[in-house]
């Protein structure tokens, strides 16, 4: 059986890429997407689409050699704080006067791997935390189930925390990609696999 032909940058099937709708979209904070080794080769990776998009982004897989290197360098260098939802995170759009810089670290992976993600990274609990308030319904709810109604993929969780920290309103293009391979994927469940 032969495997499929799949994009060398997006990875997805060549009939199923998105490389076509990403943009190459400026911003002032840097974001560092730490991803749960399992996620690396999920169809749906939300991670990719942003670090593809956005000019200032990077994915660091848990399984690189220097994970935790990494972090503390970005730590270091970025004074970054960490979006994510734990008891004592506080609501970004509320705490904007409270972020240490415009630049940011945000966990991939489902709410297990991205716990273990946390609680595996002491540098992580050494800086603060914030979380959002999504304003709607994940874009991404029709294909893949979440713990929460108020959970939302990473790409959509970036491009909410840099509209509120940048204070901007001209992202939409970062959602492109998803919109399209979760409309390409329910036209997919609908006919069945040919």
């Amino acid at each position: 059986m032969n495997k499929r032909q799949t994009c060398s940058k997006c990875a997805r099937p060549q009939k199923l890429c998105y490389c076509h709708l990403i943009k190459n979209l400026k911003t002032e904070s840097k974001q560092l997407i730490l991803r749960h080794v399992k996620e690396k080769d999920h169809p749906f990776n939300t991670a990719k689409m942003a670090e593809m998009s956005l000019s200032d982004c990077t994915i660091l897989d848990s399984d690189d050699p220097n994970f935790s290197n990494e972090i503390s360098d970005f730590i270091t260098k970025e004074n970054p704080f960490l979006l994510f939802y734990t008891s004592e995170s506080k609501e970004l759009e509320e705490s904007l006067n409270e972020i240490p810089s415009k630049n940011f670290i945000a966990l991939d992976g489902t709410w297990d791997k991205a716990k273990k993600l946390l609680f595996s990274n002491e540098s992580l609990s050494k800086i603060p935390i914030f979380h959002l308030n999504p304003k709607s319904e994940t874009i991404y709810r029709p294909i893949r189930k979440a713990c929460a109604e108020n959970f939302i993929s990473t790409v959509e969780a970036i491009k909410e925390a840099i509209e509120l920290i940048e204070n901007r309103n001209d992202l939409e293009e970062l959602l492109e990609p998803l919109k399209f391979t979760v409309q390409e994927q329910l036209k997919y469940q609908k006919k069945g696999p040919s």
